[in-house]
């Protein structure tokens, strides 16, 4: 891993996303490189806590289409809550912010 690529890096949930599940479950995805207009891959730092895995903390490279974050959010997050959202496209949640994978991204039923 080359330790400049981070110099000077300073991220908070301000500008990034920030996921919170049952049992003290986090999910924090940090943009780094993100194509709004999902023509090629974007690229994100993504920290989990799942506190009955172990290792319980992961922090990953994640690159991926916007599209399909959209489907992994929505299958793997369900029932989370959304503390932070500022990913380029509207979050699946229902009145209360909590992430339904039975709405779409407008909040209505599909």
């Amino acid at each position: 891993m080359d330790t400049n690529s981070f110099e000077g890096f300073s991220e908070t949930e301000r500008g990034n996303t920030y996921l919170t599940g049952g049992e003290g479950k986090v999910l924090i995805l940090i943009g780094l490189n993100v194509n709004e207009d999902d023509t090629e891959i974007s690229q994100f730092l993504s920290i989990s806590i799942i506190p009955d895995n172990y290792p319980a903390v992961n922090v990953d490279e994640m690159k991926i289409y916007l599209k399909d974050l959209e489907n992994d959010i929505k299958e793997y997050n369900d029932g989370w809550f959304v503390n932070k959202w500022n990913l380029p496209f509207d979050a699946p949640v229902n009145k209360a912010g909590y992430i339904e994978s039975d709405l779409d991204f407008e909040g209505e039923e599909e």
